[in-house]
């Protein structure tokens, strides 16, 4: 599912203590809050945004049964979830079942085009990795 800005959340900027970088609050209506450390630096807040937008796109708002360190985690962590630009929306990626064919016991991936590949490179780099990609000019 896809949330908007302005629509399903709303980012506030304000001056919090100092530890504190930001944290997410729901409405009686359904809509997110999502308050980020105005003193933080930049680099600190969009870490921030990103995480609580996470919570939003895997639901932990409603996720009683889930210890609070997985959810910690996957909202650190955040694979599959994609964000517009300037957060204009945030959404979980659905996977498509992946495709395979069995060479030598191995299973080999298939991709029906040049995206799910990068996809899937992107998916099993390293944090450094990634740095390098994007460096290179990749977008991901």
């Amino acid at each position: 599912m896809r949330y908007y800005r302005d629509v399903d959340y709303f980012l506030y900027f304000r001056e919090m203590p100092f530890d504190w970088i930001g944290y997410i609050k729901i409405l009686p209506d359904g809509t997110a809050c999502i308050h980020i450390n105005s003193k933080a630096s930049e680099i600190r807040q969009l870490r921030a945004i990103k995480h609580e937008l996470r919570h939003l796109a895997f639901n932990h708002m409603w996720a009683e049964d889930k210890p609070i360190e997985e959810i910690e985690d996957e909202a650190d962590n955040g694979k599959g979830v994609r964000f517009g630009k300037d957060f204009a929306w945030v959404e979980l990626k659905e996977k498509p079942a992946q495709k395979y064919i069995m060479h030598n016991g191995k299973e080999i991936p298939l991709f029906d085009n040049g995206d799910q590949l990068m996809e899937y490179i992107v998916a099993q780099a390293s944090p450094q990795m990634l740095d390098k990609l994007r460096q290179a000019g990749w977008n991901c």
